[in-house]
């Protein structure tokens, strides 16, 4: 809901307070979505749900650009009309979210809580949470930001028109296999799903390092589409597996918060290596790194 305020700043501090509270916002709605999904869920169903809703997020992420393209261009380029239409989505959102969803809550429970503060403990998520969050930990410091994928494609001579294109092939396979993949990890679990996912991504990490033609840029864009689609709401599901439906929220809120953590670094990591030693060596240092993580996750039996 803060979006439509960068139609009012006209300084670049009042754009960084904005994109960081939106940032702030989406940390907190999205471990608690996170959170609500899995305590509605059963285990049996819980990676098509997370998987449709994976599906459902980049389906708006995948519509956004044409319909702010519209707006451009019915609107004269105005992108102050961008900002201030795209409250409407949110306020259809807040409003459907008060009068449809409705907490269950035990009454004494209730009554109980309300003379003391509630504490933040991290005793009952178990080892075998916190082994498995320092293993996406791990994988996060290779997965560094899809800015780099752009930067390869203008390397290997695709024009800079074709790029959303390629964003948005991607966008669509994620779209069609999230529900699938979710279904298959409800009936072979999780773990089998992730470290297939690990191991696509490697395999096309790899292969941006290596690749030298336009061609060989969409169809990398294109499996990137299925790495998304067994990881993103699969990790979820795992975690709301892992622990009680009290803890899922805190549990959400630390798988979410510590992958976030290493993005910056591991951005950071990748301009350096591509600096000073190439785009393969960078591509390379992010494949081995999901390699390991896939490893670690079949010898530990996470």
């Amino acid at each position: 809901m803060i979006k439509p305020f960068f139609a009012l700043s006209s300084t670049l501090g009042q754009v960084l307070f904005i994109r960081f509270a939106d940032r702030v916002g989406k940390g907190i709605r999205t471990s608690l979505r996170d959170a609500i999904l899995a305590d509605t869920t059963t285990k049996e169903e819980r990676g098509k749900a997370f998987g449709f809703r994976r599906s459902m997020d980049t389906l708006g992420a995948a519509l956004g650009p044409f319909v702010a393209y519209l707006i451009l261009t019915l609107w004269n380029g105005s992108y102050q009309s961008v900002f201030w239409l795209s409250a409407i989505p949110g306020l259809i959102a807040t409003l459907l979210l008060i009068i449809i969803l409705k907490d269950k809550r035990n009454p004494t429970k209730t009554q109980s809580k309300v003379k003391t503060l509630p504490k933040i403990s991290f005793k009952g998520l178990g080892s075998r949470f916190f082994l498995f969050t320092l293993i996406t930990l791990l994988f996060t410091i290779g997965n560094f930001s899809d800015a780099f994928l752009i930067l390869r494609a203008k390397d290997v001579g695709m024009a800079a028109e074709y790029i959303p294109l390629t964003y948005f092939a991607y966008n669509i396979v994620t779209i069609i296999f999230s529900i699938p993949f979710g279904m298959i990890s409800d009936r072979i679990g999780r773990r089998p799903v992730l470290i297939t996912g690990y191991v696509i991504f490697a395999l096309i990490y790899l292969g941006f390092g290596l690749v030298h033609t336009v061609r060989g840029i969409w169809i990398l864009f294109i499996f990137y589409g299925l790495y998304y689609a067994t990881t993103e709401g699969i990790q979820k599901s795992y975690v709301a597996d892992m622990v009680a439906e009290g803890q899922r929220g805190t549990a959400m809120g630390t798988f979410n918060v510590l992958p976030g953590i290493a993005a910056l670094p591991a951005s950071v990591l990748a301009g350096f290596l591509w600096q000073f030693f190439g785009a393969f060596t960078a591509f390379g240092v992010s494949s081995l790194l999901a390699i390991i993580s896939a490893l670690l996750m079949f010898i530990l039996r996470i």
